[in-house]
């Protein structure tokens, strides 16, 4: 029976027609248990009969509705269905202001939950600090206590255990509880002590617990099982199964099927792990064959307990092409899930969760290709590398690109209006945690709310309209080698994984690949070979130290690369993000001076992307006639900002446009020349940010945020960020450094020039200067810029500790290589021929003159 049963039938309102009609349907749906065909009946009926509502009993009548209607198909797990109707009833409730309904326990706490079961985190938290804030206003401290819980499971989904850890305990300690709650909270407690692996401390939380739960069995196992009691466990595993046979959740316990076949096959019994992957599978697909399924994707649907169980077929299997098989089918479920989460944040959280199966993918293709040494098995590891690359970035601008093939289309310009506005909210959410981090902003939280749903609508009605749309991953071979040999270029490519660094080179006529085993010694000697470049006297002290360490990182990133290649275009991952690859060393020397040190970037024209589809789709010729800078300069305080005034007036003599100095440098200012001007140029102060604090660029009166700058649609053809740590940022792993680059990539610029580490302001100047200087010439960033740092190397009034990598290597240039005009590149070419056959036959022609006089 429903649990709004009681609700409705007490109800003494005084209903007329439309609400009478609302509630009549309403006893019909929960006087039985409506099948699957009565809930979509009564759908359509809410669709074709009860859209003209006109007073709020007839609003509140069809709240309750909805909120049957999600409660049911819930149960159905029916969950995207189930999430919608209470997205509605909730949009309807608030909307109104409507009253007289417990909206929390019927709405918001189940709205909560599935939001959390679906991976969209971003709007599952939001939606319970919300009803944690109702709850708070209304001294609902059962409410306010659920709240609590529901958010500490949502930090664990996640993986932010110790978050999850300290909410509970600080309620614990704090908040008034009842029993039956404090028993929930006993039990996440120990749940997230046991995924931080402090195991003594969950078995006292686990030993403390006076009821018998479904979660407090599992944890139970779980600590069993790591401490080999393996008789114990298996006898709590039948105790799991007959409470969740009672429960009748076909999806809990397939869950439970899949976790009882991980226990198995740890134990070497082959057989029943299969035997439970097979009876996890069934209850998802009845009466479907495994055979059927792995030949017919469509029958799969959005659930994450597929994944589980694909990702353990494919482990249990045998043969490569098996294994690759059921791995493909957890990737398409994560696209089909991937597709209803349109929060980037959470995309990206989720994101992370396929990295490890590509790494798998990999290696066992590696391995078969040490038999084979078949180039197939590259270019099919290349792909699986690729689905990782820049995800989230792809679907944004898929979406930008839609638009732009359809941009009288209504429904495609209303989503671009959504999704700036939600980045633009995001921004304003973080400024208010900045002013005060204990506030959940209740009126902010929920223009949040209603702008995921009305997103999520949206991208529903998008994907019926276009259904061909989603971001797919197909590298064709041909066409990126033809590439690579129009744009005379070979490309290192990389992929950063948890046990392997695979690096793969690539240019018009070979494919290559290596695997170095990552190890802790391996990732604590990267990043502290990075950690060099945080300041000049921590490679300058010690330069043999740095020359040591550069060479090495040389032979293991690039020992294969061929100098022949005018340019080189990397495709970083990682901690290699990071990372100057013009700074390393491609021979061993023994002495300390700079200039004469064989860097990288002494033999190719560097550009980074962020993944090959990138670098494909960048073929637009840069556009230099229009510029904008924008100059804070910082005059009279400590922060002044000396060479960036000359840097300012130097560019002003070079090019025609638009300068904003000092008090005009503002962030308004910025945001309405930014989409005019075909170079923007920033000079300024800017951050990094933290795992706590988003990136950030600096104007005089305020500072643009990084989720502010996605909300922007620009179509500059370069920007410039000259000022400190704009590549820098949080790496979430499969994505781009979360720094101000990616943000002007995600507003839509596709040439970054832009700096990894704090910049000295002198060289700053002298290296702009340069580059505009040859820019304004060549037209190529990334040949001005390799010039401006050769000319800095080579300047004999600097002094050799200054041309130390850390004052030049940090300028680093992300988009299309050099395109040095092939007419012009074939004339040198063929000039020099000719010059060496003349200088010959003059020698041999003066040789002769000088026998002959003999």
């Amino acid at each position: 029976m429903s649990v709004l049963l009681v609700f409705v039938l007490n109800y003494t309102i005084n209903a007329q027609n439309l609400s009478d009609s609302i509630y009549h349907d309403l006893d019909e749906l929960v006087a039985e248990y409506p099948s699957l065909t009565a809930i979509n009946t009564y759908q359509l009926k809410i669709e074709e009969n009860y859209s003209n509502l006109k007073s709020d009993e007839e609003r509140l009548a069809l709240v309750i509705m909805h909120c049957n209607l999600g409660y049911y198909l819930k149960e159905y797990e029916k969950h995207y269905d189930a999430i919608q109707h209470y997205r509605k009833a909730w949009s309807l409730y608030n909307n109104y202001d409507l009253a007289n309904y417990d909206i929390i326990e019927y709405c918001l706490k189940p709205l909560g939950n599935l939001l959390t079961i679906t991976g969209n985190f971003a709007d599952a938290e939001n939606i319970i600090s919300h009803y944690m804030k109702l709850a708070q206003s209304k001294k609902n401290e059962e409410a306010y206590t659920a709240g609590v819980i529901n958010l500490s499971v949502v930090y664990h989904n996640i993986g932010n255990f110790h978050d999850a850890l300290n909410l509970l305990e600080n309620h614990l300690e704090n908040g008034r509880v009842s029993e039956s709650q404090k028993e929930l909270i006993q039990n996440n407690i120990a749940t997230n002590l046991l995924a931080l692996q402090m195991n003594e401390e969950a078995q006292k939380k686990i030993e403390s617990q006076k009821e018998i739960s479904i979660s407090s069995l599992k944890n139970k196992t779980q600590l069993l099982i790591k401490e080999n009691e393996l008789t114990a466990a298996r006898s709590i595993f039948k105790e799991i199964e007959l409470l969740l046979i009672e429960k009748g959740s076909p999806r809990q316990l397939a869950k439970f099927y899949v976790e009882k076949s991980s226990f198995h096959y740890a134990q070497l019994e082959k057989d029943s792990a299969l035997e439970n992957l097979n009876e996890a599978l069934s209850l998802l697909l009845p009466n479907i064959e495994k055979q059927e399924v792995r030949k017919n994707k469509p029958l799969l649907y959005p659930e994450n307990t597929f994944i589980e169980i694909f990702d353990a077929y494919a482990q249990y299997s045998e043969g490569l092409n098996r294994k690759l098989s059921y791995y493909d089918l957890s990737f398409h479920v994560e696209d089909l899930l991937m597709d209803k989460i349109n929060d980037p944040q959470s995309q990206l959280i989720f994101q992370t969760s396929n990295r490890k199966r590509s790494e798998k993918c990999l290696q066992l293709l590696y391995q078969e290709f040490q038999k084979s040494k078949n180039d197939a098995l590259i270019w099919k590891a290349l792909s699986y590398a690729e689905q990782n690359k820049a995800r989230v970035l792809k679907g944004s601008l898929n979406k930008k690109s839609l638009i732009d093939e359809y941009p009288n289309d209504s429904l495609l310009q209303f989503q671009q209006h959504l999704l700036k506005e939600q980045q633009s909210l995001i921004g304003k959410l973080v400024r208010k945690q900045f002013s005060n981090p204990n506030d959940r902003e209740s009126k902010l939280n929920q223009e949040f709310i209603d702008l995921s749903f009305k997103i999520s609508e949206t991208q529903n009605l998008i994907n019926e309209k276009y259904p061909q749309s989603d971001v797919k991953n197909k590298i064709n071979c041909d066409s990126l080698q033809k590439q690579l040999k129009a744009d005379d270029a070979q490309l290192l490519y990389f992929f950063f994984g948890d046990k392997d660094l695979f690096s793969f080179r690539i240019d018009h006529s070979i494919i290559s690949w290596k695997k170095h085993r990552i190890d802790k010694g391996f990732k604590e000697d990267m990043a502290q070979f990075i950690r060099l470049f945080e300041s000049p006297s921590l490679i300058n002290n010690d330069i043999p130290h740095f020359v040591h360490q550069s060479f090495k990182f040389s032979q293991i990133l690039g020992n294969d690369i061929d100098e022949k290649h005018r340019n080189l275009i990397i495709v970083p991952d990682g901690l290699l993000s990071f990372l100057p690859f013009e700074a390393l060393i491609r021979e061993k020397i023994d002495h300390k001076n700079f200039s004469n040190m064989p860097f990288w970037l002494k033999e190719n024209t560097f550009s980074y992307n962020l993944s090959l589809e990138f670098y494909q789709q960048n073929q637009k010729d840069i556009n230099l006639e229009s510029f904008y800078g924008a100059f804070p300069i910082y005059k009279n305080t400590d922060r002044y900002l000396k060479s960036s005034e000359k840097e300012a007036e130097m560019l002003h003599k070079k090019f025609k446009g638009k300068i904003d100095q000092n008090e005009n440098a503002t962030k308004a200012n910025f945001l309405e020349n930014a989409d005019q001007f075909d170079v923007l140029h920033l000079s300024t102060h800017a951050s990094g940010g933290s795992f706590t604090v988003p990136a950030y660029i600096e104007f005089i009166d305020d500072v643009l945020l990084l989720p502010e700058l996605y909300a922007q649609n620009l179509e500059a053809s370069l920007v410039v960020l000259s000022a400190c740590e704009t590549g820098v940022g949080k790496i979430i792993k499969g994505a781009t450094p979360m720094s101000l680059a990616r943000g002007f990539h995600f507003a839509g610029v596709q040439n970054i020039l832009m700096t990894q580490w704090k910049v000295n302001d002198f060289t700053t100047f002298n290296l702009m200067n340069h580059f505009y200087e040859d820019l304004q010439g060549n037209q190529s960033p990334s040949l001005a810029i390799q010039n401006a740092k050769t000319v800095y190397l080579e300047d004999k009034t600097i002094s050799n500790l200054e041309k130390s990598p850390y004052y030049w290597a940090g300028f680093t240039y992300y988009g299309k290589p050099s395109t040095e005009d092939q007419n012009e590149f074939e004339f040198r070419y063929f000039f020099i021929i000719g010059l060496i056959v003349i200088m010959i036959w003059v020698g041999f022609y003066l040789i002769r003159r000088i026998q002959k006089h003999s």
